[in-house]
């Protein structure tokens, strides 16, 4: 795989890790504008407790999961981590909205921008898997 291939990859690593981080600190200061944003209702109580333990979580995903170095990321614990989280964040999201009939403003783009970051982080898997079978 090329160093641009590496570079590319470690591009959308950065950026989901950027938007994990940025939603996290988002959640830890006030989750009920998040929650509300997204799920179109109230927090109390115990949601904001979770909510900002959510946000801990998601700060903790996007730090581990920042590209370091020229090594293949996609070989990286960090890659299979934020493709599966955005994975099944994306399908999650969708069966709240389409089955749960629950969502706020941002609920369509935060599963359409989560299904993009799944399919470009796809994308790049294929496309290093590829190439490492033509150079056997």
């Amino acid at each position: 795989m090329s160093e641009t291939s590496y570079s590319t990859t470690g591009a959308i690593l950065g950026f989901a890790a950027i938007m994990e981080v940025g939603t996290g600190f988002l959640l830890m200061i006030d989750p009920v504008i998040v929650v509300w944003l997204l799920m179109g209702v109230d927090v109390t109580g115990v949601g904001i407790v979770l909510g900002r333990c959510f946000g801990i979580a998601l700060v903790a995903l996007g730090l581990a999961c920042w590209p370091s170095g020229p090594r293949a990321p996609i070989k990286s614990p960090a890659f299979r981590a934020m493709l599966t989280y955005n994975a099944l964040i994306a399908l999650y999201l969708a069966y709240l909205r389409v089955v749960g009939h629950q969502g706020g403003l941002l609920l369509w783009p935060a599963i359409l921008l989560h299904a993009l970051v799944a399919l470009l982080l796809i994308w790049m898997w294929r496309r290093y898997e590829r190439a490492k079978a033509a150079n056997r």
